[in-house]
């Protein structure tokens, strides 16, 4: 009797192990692996807070230096900042911040500057209007 339970023990034991084997044989795995690329193109991006600065009516002889345009440059690369100022500004006596010219910033979103424009009248300046242009121009490294 011992003998019949011992064998059955054993047969028990072998008929687990077999399950068990079997388990482990039903669960096996496999792996795959997918490669992600991307170009990155170079960006950037000027924007003015202002379009237009009117000084309106002024007087020969008169300074104003309180109009202020701020540029905010977005870029993925370093850059430099110039500036091109063009039309009537000799005959009006406009000037713009000449420190802007030149300028650098690091690559990074919202690098600001702030450009000052001043007017000086000369006393031989012909009564009517004038229009000069500031043209900004930001290039990357």
């Amino acid at each position: 009797m011992k003998k019949n339970l011992l064998i059955a023990a054993i047969l028990a034991v072998v008929l687990v192990a077999g399950l068990a084997v079997s388990a482990v044989a039903a669960n096996s795995t496999d792996t795959g692996s997918v490669t992600v690329t991307a170009k990155v193109n170079p960006k950037i991006t000027l924007t003015l807070s202002d379009t237009a600065v009117d000084f309106g009516n002024v007087e020969p002889g008169t300074t104003i230096a309180d109009k202020t345009v701020g540029l905010s440059v977005d870029s993925n690369k370093s850059f430099s900042l110039g500036s091109v100022v063009s039309g009537q500004d000799a005959l009006m006596g406009f000037s713009a911040d000449a420190t802007l010219d030149g300028a650098t910033g690091a690559k990074g979103s919202g690098t600001t500057f702030t450009d000052t424009y001043s007017l000086n009248v000369p006393w031989d300046t012909d009564p009517g209007d004038y229009t000069s242009t500031v043209q900004y121009t930001v290039t990357q490294d």
